[in-house]
C-alpha cells in the first residue's frame, strides 16, 4: 500500500475524529471550568489568554465555547501525520489522537488543552507556534521537540521560551506566592494534564521505532531545523 493509500485512510481517520469531537457538542451543559472560562471570555483573562480572547468574539452558547477546541482537536489528527512523516506510523499516530478518550473528551471542552496541542504539534517542525501554544497554557512547554537541541539556537530558543512559559505559568489566579509558583506538583495529580505529554510522547515514538513505508528523510524533518 503506497502513501497516497495512507492518506486516504488518514482523511477517514480525520473525518472519524471530528465526528466524534463534533456530535452534540452543545448538548451538555457548561461543567465547572468551563463556567469559569466563560466568565473570563466577559472580563479581562489572566490565563489561557488566546482561547479567552477568542470565545469573546463568538456567540455566548456551549456550542461555540467549544467549537474552535474542537476543530483544533481534529485539525490535529491531520498535522499530526503531515508533520511526523506521512509514514504507517504518523497513521497510527493520528488514529490513536483521533479516537483516544483523553483526546476526544477534551477536544469537546471549553479548556485549553487541544487548542494548544495542534500549535504544539505545528511547533514541532516551526518553533515560532510554540509561542502561541504557551500563551494558551504553559504546559505547552513539555511539547518541545527536544531532537531540535542538539542544534545551538533552539537551546537559545527554547531557554527563551522557557521563561515565556514561566511567566505566564505566574499570572495565574491561583499563584499567589513564590512557592505557589515553584509548585508543580499538579502535572502529576491532575489527570487533565496529560493530553501534551501523551501528544509529545507520540511524536517520539514516530522517531525512535523504524518503518519500512516511512518516507524517505521524515525522521530529519522533524529533528532536523
Amino acid at each position: 500500500m503506497n502513501n497516497k493509500h495512507i492518506q486516504y485512510l488518514v482523511w477517514c481517520v480525520f473525518i472519524l475524529g471530528a465526528s466524534l469531537r463534533l456530535t452534540n457538542l452543545g448538548i451538555p451543559p457548561l461543567w465547572t471550568d468551563e463556567a469559569l472560562f466563560a466568565d473570563w471570555a466577559k472580563g479581562i483573562p489572566r490565563q489561557e489568554f488566546l482561547t479567552v480572547y477568542l470565545a469573546k468574539f463568538l456567540p455566548d452558547s456551549e456550542f461555540f465555547l467549544r467549537l474552535p477546541i474542537a476543530i483544533c482537536g481534529s485539525l490535529t489528527v491531520l498535522f499530526f501525520y503531515w508533520i511526523t512523516g506521512k509514514g504507517w506510523k504518523s497513521f497510527y499516530g493520528s488514529a490513536f489522537i483521533a479516537v483516544f478518550p483523553i483526546f476526544v473528551f477534551w477536544s469537546r471542552v471549553a479548556r485549553p488543552y487541544a487548542f494548544a496541542g495542534l500549535f504544539i504539534v505545528l511547533g514541532w517542525r516551526w518553533w515560532a507556534f510554540y509561542i502561541i501554544a504557551i500563551l494558551t497554557t504553559p504546559i505547552s512547554l513539555i511539547g518541545l521537540n527536544l531532537f531540535k537541541l542538539k542544534e545551538k539556537r533552539y537551546r537559545i530558543i527554547y531557554g527563551i521560551l522557557a521563561l515565556l512559559s514561566f511567566s505566564v505559568y505566574y499570572f495565574r489566579p491561583d499563584v499567589k506566592t513564590v512557592g505557589d509558583f515553584a509548585n508543580f506538583s499538579f502535572l502529576f495529580n491532575e489527570k487533565r494534564i496529560w493530553y501534551v505529554p501523551l501528544l509529545t510522547l507520540l511524536l517520539y515514538c514516530c522517531s525512535a521505532f523504524s518503518d519500512k513505508y516511512f518516507v524517505r528523510n521524515s525522521p530529519e524533518d522533524i529533528r532536523g531545523a
